[in-house]
C-alpha cells in the first residue's frame, strides 16, 4: 500500500508541475505576440573625444566639438575643465509612436551624457553630450536600439516598454 501511495504522489507531482510549466507558456505568449509586432532596428555610433589641451583662457578661441566625424559624434578635441558640455544633437523623426533605448561600451561612456529612453512622435532633437576633467582619448560605441509598432498591439507595447 505504501508503494501505491507513492506512485500516486509522484504522479500528482508530476501533474503540478506539468500544470504549472503549461500556465508559465501560455503567460508568455502575449509577450511574444507583442514584441514580434514590433520593428527593432539598431543604429550604432562611434562617438570620439580628444581631451589635451590646457584649461581655457577666455581670451582664447578654442573649438569645442567641431572635428568632423563620419558617424557625426567626433566630439573633437576638447579643453581639459571645461565647465561647459560639449554636445551633438542626433535628429529623430517618425510619423508614429517610436520608442529609442540607447546604451554605451568603451572609456567614452561613463562621460556620455543622455537620456536612455526616448518616447516619442514626430520630429524629436536628441541631445548627446560629453564633459570630463581627465586628459585622455576617449571612444567606444553608442547603441540606439529603435522600436516602431507594426500594428496596434505593438502600439501598446511600446507605450508599456517606455515606462521601463
Amino acid at each position: 500500500m505504501d508503494v501505491e501511495k507513492e506512485l500516486d504522489l509522484d504522479r500528482n507531482k508530476k501533474i503540478i508541475a506539468g500544470l504549472v510549466g503549461l500556465t508559465a507558456l501560455v503567460g508568455l505568449v502575449p509577450f511574444v505576440i507583442a514584441e514580434t509586432s514590433v520593428e527593432t532596428q539598431t543604429v550604432e555610433f562611434n562617438p570620439r573625444a580628444n581631451v589635451t589641451s590646457d584649461p581655457v583662457n577666455s581670451s582664447e578661441n578654442v573649438s569645442l566639438g567641431v572635428a568632423p566625424g563620419g558617424n557625426g559624434l567626433n566630439f573633437g578635441e576638447l579643453p581639459i575643465r571645461s565647465t561647459k558640455q560639449a554636445r551633438k544633437t542626433v535628429e529623430l523623426n517618425s510619423d508614429q509612436k517610436a520608442l529609442i533605448k540607447i546604451s554605451s561600451s568603451g572609456n567614452v561612456s561613463e562621460f556620455l551624457v543622455y537620456n536612455d529612453t526616448v518616447y516619442f512622435e514626430g520630429a524629436e532633437q536628441l541631445e548627446i553630450g560629453f564633459t570630463t576633467l581627465e586628459r585622455g582619448y576617449y571612444e567606444g560605441e553608442l547603441k540606439m536600439k529603435i522600436m516602431t509598432p507594426r500594428n496596434r498591439i505593438g502600439k501598446k507595447w511600446i507605450e508599456l516598454r517606455s515606462y521601463f
